[in-house]
C-alpha cells in the first residue's frame, strides 16, 4: 500500500487527469462546432469535469504525501530537505490534511512543516468541486429530460 500511494499515484493520476482533461476539450470544442450549446453542460460533461478534477486533487494529495516521506530511509527526509539535523525526525500530524514537520520531538516549537503550503488547498478544492459536479450531473439530465435545457426552436 506504501509503494501504490508513494511511487504510482504520483505519476499516474497526473496522466490520467491531463487523458480526461483532453477528451473535456475535445468534447467542448466538438459541441461547439456543432452549435449545440445545450449539450455543453450535460451529465456527460459534468461528469467528465468531475473525473478530471478528482484526478487533480488526488495528485496534489499524493504528491504532498510523496514530499513529505523518503522510500529508502525515512529519517533521512529532514537532513534531504533542510541540512543536516542527526536530532531530528519525521513526525506526521494527520493524513487529512497532510501535516508531516521534521522535528527533534513531537510538537516541537521550532518543527518544520515537510507538505509544500499548495497541497492541502489543492486538495481541498479539487475535491469539492468534483464532487459537486458530479452531484450536478443527474439534475442536469433530468433537466435535459423534462426539455428545461432545450432552447426553444
Amino acid at each position: 500500500m506504501f509503494f501504490f500511494l508513494l511511487l504510482v499515484l504520483p505519476l499516474a493520476l497526473p496522466v490520467a487527469a491531463l487523458a480526461a482533461l483532453a477528451r473535456l476539450v475535445a468534447h467542448v470544442v466538438a459541441t461547439l462546432r456543432r452549435r449545440s450549446a445545450r449539450h455543453l453542460l450535460g451529465p456527460g460533461t459534468l461528469l467528465l469535469a468531475a473525473l478530471a478534477l478528482a484526478c487533480v486533487a488526488g495528485t496534489a494529495y499524493s504528491w504532498g504525501f510523496a514530499s513529505g516521506t523518503y522510500v529508502l530511509d525515512p529519517e533521512e527526509v529532514c537532513g534531504i530537505a533542510w541540512g543536516e539535523h542527526p536530532a531530528r525526525g519525521v513526525h506526521w500530524e494527520s493524513y487529512l490534511p497532510l501535516s508531516a514537520h521534521c522535528a527533534s520531538y513531537p510538537g516541537a516549537p521550532d518543527a518544520t512543516q515537510l507538505i509544500p503550503a499548495w497541497a492541502n488547498p489543492v486538495t481541498a478544492t479539487a475535491s469539492a468541486a468534483a464532487l459537486a459536479l458530479a452531484l450536478a450531473a443527474p439534475f442536469a439530465a433530468r433537466l435535459r429530460r423534462a426539455g428545461v435545457a432545450e432552447p426553444p426552436a
